[in-house]
């Protein structure tokens, strides 16, 4: 495989990395969310690859297209499970929503409720910090793969 069809995969997997990472912290609701994962999915998992092994000549024993291979399952079965718990998890606020609202006359510690947005508040902030260090790292080794092989 030459460097340009080497740097063409790392560009590949950068911009997944980036762009599910985008998807899975931004501020949107949980059901926007989800479907924004299934584009990524649909567009690395299917249209990428189907588009992208022709237009760069790519034989099908070669390690691009092996390359390609590992992004496309790498994009679906991550962006599918991810979806799946961001639908789960959008389904189960909204049936705990009702249960909440039909009890909030009884509800006789109304402190508590603010001590846990708070706790929730806090605990998003750590998600989002773990995201972005997660997704500084796998640059970072894409980076080293790049330098130790080139």
């Amino acid at each position: 495989m030459n460097k340009i069809s080497f740097f063409s995969m790392l560009c590949l997997i950068a911009s997944y990395i980036f762009s599910f990472a985008l998807a899975v912290m931004s501020k949107r609701r949980l059901d926007e969310k989800a479907f924004l994962l299934m584009f990524i999915a649909i567009w690395f998992g299917v249209m990428l690859p189907k588009h992208l092994l022709p237009n760069l000549n790519i034989v099908e024993n070669s390690m691009a297209y092996f390359y390609v291979d590992i992004v496309k399952d790498l994009a679906l079965l991550s962006c599918a499970g991810a979806a799946g718990s961001l639908f789960a998890t959008f389904a189960e606020s909204h049936t705990a929503v009702k249960k909440i609202g039909h009890h909030h006359d009884e509800c006789k510690f109304s402190g508590s409720l603010q001590e846990v947005k708070a706790v929730s508040a806090k605990v998003s902030k750590l998600t989002k910090v773990l995201y972005i260090s997660i997704s500084v790292q796998a640059l970072l080794v894409v980076i080293i793969l790049f330098l130790t092989l080139s």
